[in-house]
């Protein structure tokens, strides 16, 4: 079944959505059909959520009253919902059209929902749906348009943002494409090393300018997209989601209903990466010295734009300011230089635990690949793979050493003091 006769009605269908208002029309075969589009399914669960309980409540019911295998599909991602009785709702719906298609979201609620009533609910449902293999409920997906990875800012921080085109028959745009927009619907997942996915909002239509134009921004911000194929992309939300479970339990209703969209194969043809070897270890100085060097220069990937953003925040060295402070009032003397190189290391020692040291090293090793993938000289990615390297415990470099994190507290405390750590008249005599 055709889910809009054309782009006209389907654009006016998203902007009603988007606007936070459900259209008038029978929950049936073709309100299924278009809800297996994530693009639209998205926005029509947001939009719902925003109506009363009872208008929730409601429409899945008539959802389950269809007893189409589809509504599983389509009721899903209510399972993330904040609202307590629209997740019971949903599993009682679930339980209700009985496919088996729904265990691994409702073990999920088992598993990992903060809620007892919800535990609860989700594993009684288990117990009455068949353990047997799941049917396959065919989405709707677009043709993909592009698919992009930001660097890893300083916060273990990336963005990956997926787009697909609603005429496939449209010619491919490029970032530096001048002729006319196509339609667009997008999809922007927000997600760091410590608690997973934070954030998901998507696009339903938009024009490829305006995706242009978020590419710039985010490149201005330091925050470089990097086309990276669809299953890498997946592979690392995935992660990210997994992560959120464990720490907060669920994720958004948003990630739930668009996350469909990063599925399925990437028809285009980038390259894979082939990273250098590096390996650091103070017990093999003269056969891996490349490799030292490579490392001892690591500090100059602060250089770059996609590093922009890696610096200790001023609250958390705040006593390192304070000490830092005082120190100048002993600025030119012989001894200064002595004892800020003892502050710098000092501070490091207390304040980069193991835990983080570890952090700052998968930063890096998330950051090597895309880094190949920016720039023709691979000399970044390999600074940023011996910055990892010399982070490793066997290494035995110790973190009030490591030239990397030397220079990030040399940038910070310069930021916060507003002037050099040493003045380059002192630092040449």
């Amino acid at each position: 079944m055709v889910s809009f006769f054309d782009g006209t009605e389907r654009k006016a269908y998203l902007e009603q959505l988007v606007a936070g208002k459900l259209p008038k029309e029978p929950v049936g075969r073709r309100l299924l059909s278009r809800l297996m589009n994530p693009a639209v399914r998205g926005p029509f669960l947001e939009a719902l959520l925003r109506q009363s309980l009872e208008t929730v409540e409601e429409f899945v019911a008539d959802l389950t009253a269809t007893g189409d295998e589809r509504a599983v599909a389509a009721l899903m991602p209510l399972l993330h919902s904040i609202e307590e009785p629209v997740v019971l709702a949903t599993i009682d719906a679930l339980r209700k059209l009985g496919s088996p298609a729904a265990r691994p979201a409702l073990t999920e609620r088992a598993d990992f929902d903060r809620r007892v009533a919800v535990r609860r609910a989700a594993a009684e449902a288990l117990e009455q749906l068949p353990d047997e293999a799941a049917p396959s409920i065919e989405e709707v997906q677009l043709v993909l348009h592009s698919a992009y990875l930001t660097v890893v800012d300083g916060a273990g921080a990336q963005m990956a943002l997926v787009a697909r085109r609603w005429n496939e028959a449209v010619h491919r745009a490029s970032r530096d494409d001048s002729r006319d927009a196509e339609d667009l619907a997008s999809f922007h997942v927000i997600f760091d090393d410590t608690e997973g996915i934070q954030e998901a909002f998507g696009f339903p239509s938009q024009p490829s300018t305006e995706l242009v134009d978020t590419l710039d921004d985010l490149e201005d911000d330091g925050l470089t997209p990097v086309p990276v194929p669809l299953p890498e992309i997946r592979a690392v939300v995935d992660l990210a989601y997994r992560h959120a479970l464990e720490r907060r339990g669920r994720v958004s209703v948003s990630f739930a209903a668009w996350e469909s969209i990063l599925a399925g194969d990437d028809p285009r043809r980038i390259p894979p990466v082939h990273l250098p070897d590096v390996n650091i270890s103070v017990n093999s100085m003269h056969r891996l010295k490349q490799d030292f060097d490579v490392f001892a220069g690591c500090h100059r990937l602060l250089d770059l734009d996609e590093f922009g953003t890696w610096y200790f925040e001023a609250d958390e060295i705040s006593s390192a300011v304070e000490k830092l402070q005082r120190l100048q009032r002993q600025r030119g003397e012989p001894d200064y230089e002595r004892r800020l190189v003892g502050l710098i290391r000092q501070t490091l020692a207390s304040h980069v635990t193991p835990e983080r040291r570890q952090r700052f090293r998968r930063r890096l090793e998330r950051q090597a690949p895309l880094l190949m993938r920016l720039y023709d000289d691979p000399i970044h990615a390999r600074r940023a793979l011996a910055a990892a390297a010399g982070l490793a415990e066997e290494a035995g470099v110790p973190v009030s050493e490591h030239p990397l994190l030397q220079e990030m507290l040399v940038r910070s405390l310069e930021d916060i003091l507003g002037r050099p750590l040493i003045d380059e008249q002192e630092g040449t005599e």
